[in-house]
């Protein structure tokens, strides 16, 4: 190709002569320059389009952000925000979620990202990763840190940084959250805890608890306020007890007769106990009638106001064990009580904790609202001073195979609430075979609870509803002066025969408010009727 271009610009000097060979030669540069200087002058205009481009889009930018502080939300005080961001991330439990939730409302917008990356208190929780350990720390400024660590996500080197960093910053380091540990890796961390700690976290492996050596903890002198033990044993009689506002014993078992007074000891040592969390404990053996296990007096806890307690398996002598604890605890007056009964296998009692002494008697002189609902396969009790006001009770049910006599039943026989005003039953199965039986069930204890005024029925049977009718030989909750009764499959007929049959001497009956909402058989005509009778 080279050798063909050499020939034709030979013969092409020789037919033209060298003076019109040069004009053509100066003729190519000359539009080989051309070409060079648009090319040059493109690039320059693409160079000043992108300037341009950047430039408006910086100031679009600025001015969404001017458009989004106009939005009420964004009006609100820095100060509010990045204490409603505080709260929202203590709501979280799980590590991840924690994370997961920085990096969404760092994403809402520019305001709200400047807001957490200069709100040091949500960048402490620190997680022992290489490449977010350091970020962490220095967001986070001179804030307390917290740590969790997750060995099945941690490596060694993770851990062997974290340890160092602990023991740098150990004036700042106040809570620390070890999950799914064994004791071979994790010691280490122990022997390195700080002093100044004030929540402690240990979950082992639920399927076989593990001990930890009063060795392991011999240079930790606690202050700790709240403890966490889940299928991790600590002996009862250590210092790491004493002072506590919150303890939770998880995924325990104990085989010793005086294990339970042992853990009375230990509450003992911490009278200013605010919460008591005793979750799925297996106890072996009860107190014994031995005088070195003779019946030790009550422990004084003015301040626990919450006890919550859960149940997988259950038996007579792991139920007198949890009794005989909950029984020999003097709580805060309106101690709310948590129950939760993970077993719905036939044949299991309701609330078997109370079927000799209830826990917290005097709570039930105080509970004036009564609220009880099945939602999900599974019976959702509470009970309160007041509608609006804290709970006293929080009992939950699963419960495959019981029934709402049951429910009522263990009501009425353990935990008789004699100034209870306000009843709410609420989405109630009702069985065919069983109806009969739950009915009387919840007419008994009607009769326990004469105070009742309030009445609320929603999505419940018909027979249930039918207890209010008055009889010659019944006549339930006769201080009712509100009935509310909203998507029951009741008819006309049936309702006028309830209110109808609650008049006294011709005289208007009790009823002040008579509420009937979504039920397809009552035409509104009746309830209409009803209602300027005997109740306008």
């Amino acid at each position: 190709m080279a050798l063909a271009c050499t020939w034709a610009i030979a013969l092409l000097q020789t037919a033209t002569g060298a003076s019109s060979f040069d004009y053509l030669r100066r003729m190519g540069e000359y539009q080989w320059q051309l070409f060079w200087n648009c090319l040059a002058w493109g690039v320059k205009i693409h160079r000043e389009v992108n300037r341009r481009i950047v430039e408006r889009r910086l100031k679009a930018a600025f001015m969404h952000r001017r458009r989004n502080q106009l939005v009420p939300i964004h009006r609100l005080p820095h100060e509010l925000l990045s204490f409603i961001f505080t709260l929202a991330q203590d709501d979280l439990v799980d590590p991840p979620s924690k994370n997961k939730f920085l990096l969404n409302i760092s994403s809402v917008s520019f305001l709200w990202r400047e807001i957490a990356l200069s709100t040091a208190v949500l960048w402490t929780n620190i997680f022992p990763h290489l490449f977010l350990l350091d970020t962490f720390l220095a967001r986070s400024k001179g804030a307390d840190l917290t740590v969790y660590v997750q060995y099945k996500t941690t490596t060694p080197r993770d851990v062997a940084k974290l340890i160092t960093e602990m023991k740098i910053r150990q004036d700042r380091w106040k809570g620390c959250y070890l999950d799914l540990v064994s004791l071979d890796a994790v010691g280490p961390v122990i022997e390195c805890l700080p002093p100044g700690l004030h929540t402690l976290c240990l979950r082992g492996n639920f399927k076989a608890a593990q001990s930890i050596e009063p060795s392991m903890l011999a240079g930790f002198v606690p202050r700790l306020r709240e403890l966490r033990l889940d299928a991790i044993y600590i002996a009862m009689d250590h210092p790491v007890y004493v002072d506590l506002s919150k303890l939770t014993l998880a995924n325990l078992k104990f085989e010793e007769q005086v294990s339970v007074h042992w853990i009375l000891r230990a509450l003992e040592l911490s009278p200013r106990l605010d919460e008591l969390h005793l979750h799925l404990l297996h106890f072996f053996s009860t107190p014994g009638t031995h005088q070195s296990n003779s019946d030790m007096p009550s422990v004084s806890l003015p301040h626990l106001r919450i006890t919550s307690m859960a149940f997988k398996e259950s038996d007579k002598t792991n139920d007198d064990a949890h009794r005989y604890i909950i029984s020999h605890v003097r709580p805060h007056p309106s101690m709310l009580v948590k129950l939760v009964d993970l077993n719905a296998a036939r044949g299991r009692g309701i609330l078997p904790l109370w079927s000799i002494r209830p826990p917290n008697p005097k709570a039930r002189f105080l509970a004036r609202y009564l609220k009880v609902e099945y939602h999900n396969e599974k019976y959702n009790l509470r009970a309160k001073a007041c509608e609006s006001d804290s709970d006293l009770l929080i009992f939950t049910k699963f419960a495959s195979y019981v029934q709402p006599g049951d429910i009522f039943s263990a009501l009425r026989n353990v935990y008789t609430m004699p100034c209870l005003r306000t009843l709410s039953i609420s989405s109630i199965p009702s069985v065919k075979s069983n109806i009969a039986t739950s009915a009387a069930a919840f007419a008994d204890f009607l009769a326990c609870h004469p105070t009742i005024k309030q009445i609320s029925f929603s999505e419940c049977s018909p027979t249930l509803i039918d207890t209010l009718e008055v009889t010659g030989a019944r006549h339930l909750c006769p201080l009712v002066t509100s009935l509310t009764i909203l998507a029951c499959d009741i008819d006309g007929a049936q309702l006028t025969r309830i209110v109808e049959s609650r008049v006294r001497s011709g005289k208007r009956v009790h009823l002040e408010h008579l509420i009937i909402d979504n039920c397809p058989h009552v035409p509104k005509i009746i309830v209409s009727a009803l209602t300027k009778k005997y109740c306008g």
